[in-house]
């Protein structure tokens, strides 16, 4: 044990210590011995002499005792205190080897993400207790290159050490790894059940087919139209969750059969909801196409109407930027109806070639109606678009006026410091008014910029 270690170098020491207490005696008699048989034949010094070497063999021959005993008590010492720390460093690898053992696999994205969180905690803290282990290797390596008696064992208590540490390593990235992957897995399982809801959500849309608060044909017509375009928009989250799952597949080749069976399903899905919507849409409307054209035509003209009576002739712009900025809210939702009245009006186009070959006989009518259409639509985007430029005009001059106003409003807060006659009445006040005047010629010359900008605009709205 180390503490039995400390306690035999210690008792060593004390040793030295007598020896050393001990030593000016021995000199002395070693020098008088010297002094005493120098020079002298008689057998009496000469066995004198014998004796006194004796004596010095005895004396080094103690110290050197001494020094291989403290040696190896040196090493005793030095091989407790590396097992001590190696069975410390053990202690943290049991514990890493007890987590890594415990591998669950997460069934929902947000217990993939827990996973993955507390993993990576894990490895920072492995990286932390790194620091320890390798003191632990590095304290072996000192004693194997000191030739330690224990070499051997210190080296392979050492590579033990490594090994482990390098598995564990090894087992974290590959954990770590299988779970990003179940993650990808999850994560792909939840749009795929999100998905199938939207589809079957849509299915159930697309078998209604009462469209009870559908106040005429055109309006079902219109709901039937945003429905499909509905569907049509999503068709790029279905490519999306195939090319997901094609990649999966791709890198876990285990997954092929549950993956594909998935997809099998949301594609059987998609195609039933893209044919029921279709033939809905046929068994609707291809019965009642006369109707459904006069009345998108009826819709049309009465939205070209009330336009052309409510806001087109109206000079109504507005008397502040509060007002203007109404107006120019109105107008926008004015621009945005139109585009869906265009699109209405382009799709009068298919309406027409269906009633064509339903009823050949009204050809000259149903062209004589579309063209009408057409051309009013076509004439009212004009005056809707000089109203725009009247209203951005109108809004552009307050929106000048209102600069102005606070450009007026920021010099009068700044004329009572700009015109201050305050010049102080010592050092430290005049210090601290240059101080602020510095500051003031800078808040003007940074607001210059802004100043010049609005005087812009004045000169451009008067050219």
């Amino acid at each position: 044990p180390l503490a039995d270690a400390e306690k035999l170098l210690n008792q060593h020491q004390q040793l030295r210590d007598e020896i050393d207490t001990m030593a000016p005696e021995y000199a002395k008699i070693k020098e008088f011995g010297d002094k005493v048989t120098e020079g002298q034949d008689d057998p009496q010094y000469m066995f004198l002499r014998q004796r006194l070497k004796a004596l010095d063999d005895g004396w080094n021959e103690l110290l050197q005792m001494w020094e291989n005993r403290q040696q190896l008590l040196s090493q005793s010492l030095s091989q407790q205190m590396f097992l001590r720390d190696a069975k410390q460093a053990e202690v943290l690898l049991n514990q890493q080897e007890n987590f890594l053992s415990k591998e669950d696999v997460p069934n929902t994205v947000q217990a993939a993400e827990n996973a993955i969180k507390k993993h990576e905690a894990f490895v920072t803290t492995m990286d932390a207790n790194d620091e320890k282990i390798n003191a632990v290797l590095t304290f072996a390596n000192r004693l194997i290159d000191e030739n330690h008696f224990a070499a051997d064992k210190v080296h392979k208590k050492a590579e033990n050490i490594n090994e482990r540490r390098n598995t564990n390593r090894e087992r974290a990235d590959e954990q770590l790894d299988r779970l990003k992957d179940q993650l990808t897995l999850q994560q792909f399982l939840q749009e795929c059940d999100e998905l199938r809801d939207w589809l079957a959500d849509k299915m159930a849309g697309a078998q209604d087919e009462t469209y009870r608060d559908a106040k005429n044909l055109h309006s079902k017509y219109m709901r039937h139209q945003a429905f499909e375009a509905e569907i049509a928009a999503n068709k790029d989250r279905l490519e999306r969750v195939r090319q997901e799952g094609e990649d999966i597949i791709r890198n876990k080749p285990e997954t092929k059969e549950q993956i594909e069976h998935l997809l099998g399903d949301i594609n059987r899905q998609w195609d039933d909801l893209e044919s029921t919507t279709k033939d809905k849409g046929e068994k609707l409307f291809d019965a009642n196409r006369s109707v459904l054209y006069e009345q998108s035509c009826d819709d049309i003209d009465g939205w070209v109407t009330a336009l052309e009576s409510q806001i087109v002739t109206s000079e109504d712009f507005g008397k502040d930027l509060t007002t203007v900025n109404l107006q120019v809210q109105k107008q926008n939702q004015l621009e945005n109806q139109l585009k869906m009245k265009s699109q209405q009006v382009q799709e009068l186009e298919s309406q027409a070639d269906h009633l064509r070959r339903i009823e050949p006989e009204k050809i000259d009518d149903i062209e004589k109606r579309k063209a009408l259409v057409a051309e009013r639509f076509a004439k009212i985007q004009a005056p809707l678009m000089l109203r725009r430029n009247a209203l951005d005009k109108v809004k552009n001059i307050h929106q000048f006026m209102r600069d102005v106003e606070d450009e007026k409003l920021w010099i009068s807060e700044m004329m009572p410091r700009a015109t201050a006659t305050n010049y102080g009445n010592s050092l430290l006040s005049v210090q601290l008014l240059i101080k602020k005047n510095h500051s003031l010629q800078v808040e003007i010359e940074n607001h210059e910029t802004r100043i010049n900008q609005v005087c812009q605009v004045g000169q451009d709205l008067i050219d």
